[in-house]
């Protein structure tokens, strides 16, 4: 049984893009005008869907707590 991989639009979107790449039909740089990125961060997103799949994708901190939140005993004394 697999996992379902949840991925939101934009990830969806570099998916797409990448795939062209994979198969010829576009270049990095064709890509990184197209994102809206750089031609640097298209190469290192490349290297990662290329080395790890789909998976390579999704952004690292999906499901964890922010850095910047509260602790419950403190998020608590605020609210009374």
């Amino acid at each position: 049984m697999r996992d379902k991989l949840i991925m939101n639009q934009k990830e969806r979107d570099r998916k797409v893009v990448l795939e062209l790449v994979r198969n010829g039909h576009m270049t990095l740089r064709d890509i990184s005008k197209r994102l809206h990125i750089s031609y640097r961060q298209t190469k290192r997103i490349w290297k990662r869907y290329k080395d790890e799949k789909d998976i390579g994708l999704i952004h690292r901190l999906r499901g964890k707590p922010s850095k910047r939140a509260f602790t419950c005993h403190r998020r608590n004394k605020f609210h009374t």
